[in-house]
């Protein structure tokens, strides 16, 4: 585990109670992005020390942080290291390459949004059954399958077009719209990167496939989930609209305007999953809309 010294006038935080200066809550931020790097200038304006932990120096987030740190993010060894080490009041995730079940051996420390958020978000198909078999949130008709011959099969079952997808990787990334029986062993090589018939673990593979739903438009929804003397409370922002081309967001805008009842319906539905999911903190909760009807696509914590 490599630390960098403090920023220039940044105060370490010391734990000894040698500091002058009133001690400021520690946050250890785990990952370097843009996101990342957002969150640590909120954090360090509201009085926070940030240190942001990442596999790899020279992230946005480094460049605006305290201190800054390189460990493996999904080895719980190392991040219980890094917590004994920096004993942070908070432990915040921004990022999905952080494993849960390493968040699950940290004791005794107030993690951001929580072990079972972090693992479930990064886990796109048992989070995909937990809103639809566990909680009965409504969904485009979907399917996840491994090979090109149960990928045929759903097609034959569900007809086309399809929208086929990875479960792992950056949203949007690597998806496409199947509408010839044909093209869907190319689909399959294209998404996993091996020909159909590659033999030896083929079942490692996975995508996810979905019956295209009619949608007016596409919606987050933020969540803020906190707890306070009289419980836990969820308050949404306004829902924020987005077009896409491709893989790519063109514009997004506030507020994107839904009807009372779709209104209604999206709030419901992002309250149950970020409900199920625990923990507090910002959940974005990715909704396809259609009139008066919503459907749950995706969450992100």
């Amino acid at each position: 585990m490599e630390l960098t010294p403090p920023v220039a006038g940044a105060d370490p935080g010391a734990r000894a109670g040698e500091a002058a200066e009133p001690e400021r809550p520690r946050v250890l931020l785990l990952g370097s992005g843009a996101p990342g790097q957002e969150l640590t200038i909120a954090l360090r304006r509201l009085g926070a020390e940030v240190v942001v932990g990442d596999e790899d120096h020279g992230g946005p987030a480094h460049a605006v942080a305290d201190q800054s740190l390189v460990l493996t993010l999904g080895d719980p060894a190392a991040l219980s290291e890094a917590v004994g080490r920096l004993r942070p009041d908070f432990v915040v995730t921004a990022t999905g390459a952080v494993a849960g079940q390493a968040l699950e051996s940290l004791e005794g420390t107030e993690l951001v949004p929580g072990a079972r958020a972090v693992g479930l978000t990064g886990a796109p198909e048992r989070l995909r059954r937990l809103a639809a078999d566990e909680l009965g949130l409504p969904t485009a008709p979907f399917w996840f399958v491994g090979s090109v011959g149960e990928l045929e099969a759903v097609a034959a079952h569900a007809g086309l077009p399809l929208l086929v997808k990875p479960v792992a990787g950056a949203p949007g990334r690597g998806q496409s719209v199947v509408t010839k029986r044909h093209d869907l062993e190319a689909v399959w090589q294209g998404i996993v990167g091996k020909p159909a018939g590659t033999p030896a673990g083929e079942g490692q593979y996975r995508v996810l496939a979905e019956t295209l739903v009619d949608v007016d438009c596409f919606v987050t929804l933020l969540a803020v989930s906190s707890r306070g003397p009289i419980g836990g409370q969820i308050e949404f922002c306004s829902p924020i609209g987005h077009s896409r081309a491709e893989a790519d967001v063109l514009e997004c805008w506030q507020p994107q305007q839904l009807t009372p009842a779709a209104l209604d319906a999206a709030r419901s539905i992002a309250a149950r999953i970020v409900k199920a999911l625990g923990g507090c903190g910002v959940f974005g909760v990715e909704l396809m809309v259609h009139g008066d009807e919503v459907y749950f696509a995706d969450v992100t914590a």
